[in-house]
């Protein structure tokens, strides 16, 4: 799945949950790597809020989907570059 599929499936999932707009983007965010002040920053929101979101159950639970894809991904295309050296 491509980086863009990914975003589009969170944001379907995170909407299925009627979770609001900025939440969806902390996910995205979140789980993307960036950390909480940065989304914070982002999102004109205060990192409380952020980490208060992050403990919600639904909210966590997006956001551990979201790593586990980015990492798919990276594994994804670490194997075909590895397959490609080889070569």
């Amino acid at each position: 799945m491509h980086a863009v599929e990914s975003l589009y499936l969170i944001r379907a999932i995170c909407s299925i949950r009627f979770l609001d707009s900025k939440k969806v983007r902390a996910v995205e965010l979140l789980g993307g790597g960036m950390t909480i002040p940065k989304v914070a920053k982002e999102l004109g929101v205060r990192r409380e809020t952020v980490w208060k979101w992050t403990q919600d159950p639904h909210v966590s639970a997006e956001i551990t989907m979201s790593r586990g894809g980015h990492v798919a991904k990276a594994q994804e295309i670490l194997g075909g570059a590895v397959v490609e050296a080889v070569e």
